[in-house]
């Protein structure tokens, strides 16, 4: 009887630890927006075109390297602008590849 008390209790503390992760992830949405706006600003190529086939093709989607859902921060490091065909194959590949697209700001004015 006791264990399960426990072990209750324990699902109680991680739901509302979850809940409260959800409610500040809702709180930072308009900081989310506006980072990602101003990356997408400095940022208007592909990064992987532009490293692996050195072509300019424009930026459709921003790429978490380390995933939200992970703990991931959407900060300029963490982001990668990429066109649609190649956020579709970036699952595929590891943190480590990912980091490598990273430019140089070279767009900030």
């Amino acid at each position: 009887m006791r264990i399960e008390y426990l072990t209750t209790k324990a699902k109680a503390k991680q739901l509302k630890y979850d809940s409260q992760v959800v409610i500040a992830s809702h709180r930072n949405k308009s900081k989310h927006k506006r980072i990602v706006s101003q990356y997408r600003k400095q940022h208007p190529w592909c990064e992987r075109c532009m490293t692996q086939r050195h072509a300019l093709t424009p930026m459709n989607e921003c790429h978490h390297i380390v995933p939200v859902s992970e703990g991931g921060p959407t900060t300029n490091d963490n982001l990668l602008s990429l066109c649609r065909e190649c956020h579709l194959a970036i699952p595929n590949e590891t943190r480590q590849e990912q980091i490598s697209y990273k430019q140089i700001d070279i767009y900030t004015g």
